[in-house]
């Protein structure tokens, strides 16, 4: 379920350990048996649990505990006694003396964004935060900063690019050098007037790529001849050598000194199926980071006498070496993140590693080994896949919540991902009515084509002077342009369409013969723009960003509209705490029945429908409690948070020149949890206090009102 404040092992590394176990001490047929049984829910409540008792003999907490137990055995009691209790989980990257006092590093955690800065003795300097990207990589010459960042293609979502930046430290400026490409971990030369980088071509073919720093100019470009081969990491020597690493196809590495002139290669640590990674240069010793022994230690090579001495020990990974003078600096793992080291050269052992021979075994045995590039091979003939097979797939659900509207939803996909279904049950809490529909949609196009229809029925539209039932029918068709344009430090999303709609509306009781009942068509127009920072684990909402949208529907030939429109702000405050100041507004034709009403008033107070009504809000979210507590693998409690707010509404009559005020204060308490293990949802209560006399009997000057806040935000977006 991971831990919003502790460091813990995500699903896949903890799922890798258990499942390891259970091949090596059950046989090679038990997860076959275990995920039959359960994927049929054998024994329906906990078919998991239960299958594991089944072919294990013991139960689920045991066969874990059984787990750990063999591991730690391995491993050995240890604990690192520089460890920092209740700090908040921070990381340091790459750190590399750049002067006698001064520490260049990326720094990450919990409760940060990714930001370079420089430390001088204990006093640190935020130089930039780093623009999003794929890794954690950057290099560091004559006052530059080399790293990559992430671009997209605007229509096409899983389509990216991974592109060079370079950030100069003096003029606190970006300058992007290369456009659509996929460029890795870049490496700045001693001069700093070139550049050299991993490259991953469109066919997937690893290239080492050298170009000119101001430009980004291609100058050379050199292929491994076995397209399976990966260059990993390239470091420069020299202005006309580099060091880096190379990954075969059967899963060996090896480090190459490698001729930027003519292509040759030396070979400095010969191939094993250990990793070799993170080389740094300084003078004729290569530092670099390797699993010989176990462990992931820091190693050197001398690139004369090819000696490889070891310089680290322990049993947690030493990683991002550099070195200055005599200072060997980097970082090493912890429970609380990657912790900064350093120590004197001189006081190093450094004993000599002799790599032939027989490979160290493993620290945990792996079950099962196998060659899987020693399979039999065969070709298959190949031709055009049918676009219209397979177009429904049912795959999820999804309960979400936008004020005032709770929607519930099944979702299917198609295996190309390009047509997509919803049906769909939906209730209005300001009209009290309940829809059910279905809506579609093709993405192969550049425009997405979509269509849906819905039956809405107990529709009740309330206003000062009548409440109105109906039921009413709609089918509709139209398309959108979602556009991602992320780049730099922010998200940036677009998205705009149109629909055309036909609608029918059956009003029932005393006013059915006031309204026009017959069939009317719209338009609805809508777009929607947004632009914020990416968020730290423990960041509630963006340290700064906002949200626009606007949707307008007007009907075809008669008169009648609605407009709709919203702003969000948010704001960063002390620590992890965030404002969010928020404003809608909705404009309709006061005859108007054919349009949902979709404003949410001032909370605690019932929703009427106005011809003009606008509301302005201001929030601020806090956290409260990590309690990182579970219920029966049902529930898991990740955050407790609160939030304080004030909303202010404004409605008008019908003419528009009378109006009244209804504002509220109050509190919110709110649950971040996964449910099942999985579904993160998050659901609170709220404590409003109402300052005006609002339009129902209820809602009286001075009065409380106690809610349940439905789930928000169930899928993230």
């Amino acid at each position: 379920n991971g831990s919003l404040k502790d460091y813990v092992p995500s699903h896949y590394q903890l799922g890798y350990l258990l499942a390891n176990y259970g091949y090596l001490t059950y046989g090679d047929e038990f997860w076959k048996n275990v995920t039959r049984d359960a994927s049929a829910f054998k024994g329906l409540f906990y078919p998991f649990q239960k299958a594991i008792r089944r072919y294990a003999g013991v139960d689920y907490k045991t066969f874990r505990n059984q787990a750990f137990d063999f591991y730690r055995k391995q491993l050995g009691e240890a604990r690192d006694s520089n460890l920092i209790d209740n700090r908040t989980v921070t990381s340091y990257h790459y750190p590399q003396y750049i002067g006698q006092d001064s520490l260049l590093y990326l720094k990450t955690g919990y409760n940060r964004l990714p930001v370079f800065f420089i430390r001088r003795g204990n006093r640190e300097q935020r130089l930039g935060m780093q623009s999003i990207s794929s890794e954690e990589w950057f290099s560091y010459r004559s006052g530059k900063i080399a790293y990559t960042a992430l671009a997209t293609n605007a229509r096409w979502s899983l389509v990216n690019y991974s592109d060079l930046v370079l950030f100069d430290l003096s003029a606190h400026k970006e300058k992007r050098l290369s456009r659509h490409k996929r460029y890795y971990t870049p490496d700045l030369s001693p001069s700093g007037e070139r550049l050299a980088a991993v490259c991953l071509t469109d066919s997937l073919r690893s290239e080492l790529h050298v170009l000119r720093s101001d430009d980004g100019s291609l100058i050379r470009r050199f292929e491994l001849e076995h397209p399976g081969d990966l260059f990993a990491q390239p470091r420069f020597v020299d202005e006309e050598r580099v060091v880096v690493s190379r990954r075969t196809a059967d899963a060996r590495m090896e480090l190459l000194l490698f001729s930027l002139a003519d292509g040759s290669r030396e070979v400095l640590v010969p191939a094993t199926h250990h990793t070799i990674s993170l080389p740094y240069v300084a003078g004729n010793t290569v530092y670099f980071t390797a699993g010989f022994h176990k462990n992931d230690d820091i190693y050197a090579v001398d690139l004369t006498g090819k000696t490889v001495k070891r310089l680290t020990t322990g049993f947690t990974g030493h990683y991002f070496p550099s070195v200055y003078k005599d200072t060997l600096v980097w970082s090493h793992f912890t429970a609380n993140g990657l912790e900064l080291r350093k120590a004197a050269l001189s006081s190093l052992s450094g004993e000599t590693v002799s790599l032939a021979g027989e490979e160290a075994p493993a620290l945990f045995p792996v079950a099962f080994p196998r060659n899987l590039l020693s399979v039999e091979t065969q070709r298959f003939a190949s031709k055009r896949y049918n676009k219209g097979k397979g177009l429904f797939n049912f795959h999820s659900w999804n309960p979400s919540y936008n004020d005032p509207e709770f929607t519930f939803s099944l979702y299917s996909d198609n295996i190309l991902n390009t047509f997509s279904n919803e049906i769909f049950y939906r209730y209005n809490q300001n009209e009290r009515s309940n829809t059910v529909g279905w809506n579609t949609s093709y993405g192969g196009f550049f425009p997405q084509i979509n269509a849906g229809a819905e039956y809405t029925f107990d529709r009740t539209i309330r206003t000062t002077a009548r409440s109105i039932d109906l039921s009413q029918f709609e089918a509709r068709i139209g398309y959108n342009i979602p556009l991602n344009i992320t780049r730099g430090k922010t998200y940036r999303f677009l998205n705009f369409g149109s629909n055309h709609v036909y609608n029918k509306a059956t009003v029932k009781g005393i006013y059915k013969d006031s309204f026009d009942l017959r069939g009317v068509s719209y338009l609805h127009h809508f777009l929607g723009w947004s632009h914020y920072l990416p968020m730290a684990v423990q960041h509630i909402y963006p340290r700064f960003g906002y949200t626009l949208s606007g949707a307008h529907r007007h009907l075809l030939n008669d008169d009648g509209f609605q407009f709709f429109g919203l702003a969000q702000l948010f704001l960063p405050s002390v620590r992890n705490h965030s404002i969010v100041l928020a404003g809608s507004w909705q404009e309709t034709d006061t005859l108007n029945t054919t349009f949902s009403n979709r404003f949410a008033f001032s909370r605690g107070y019932v929703d009427f429908y106005f011809s003009r009504m606008r509301r302005f809000s201001a929030n601020y979210h806090f956290p409260i409690a990590y309690p990182d507590f579970g219920i029966a693998s049902i529930v898991y409690f990740q955050r407790l948070r609160g939030n304080l707010f004030y909303d202010f509404t404004r409605v008008f009559s019908a003419d528009k020149r009378q109006s009244a005020d209804l504002r509220s204060v109050g509190g919110e308490l709110f649950f971040d949890t996964r449910w099942w293990n999985q579904q993160p949802v998050s659901f609170g209560l709220r404590l409003s206090y109402l300052l005006d006399r609002g339009f129902s009997a209820a809602d009286t000057k001075g009065s409380y009102y106690f809610e349940f806040v439905l789930p928000v935000n169930l899928i993230p977006d």
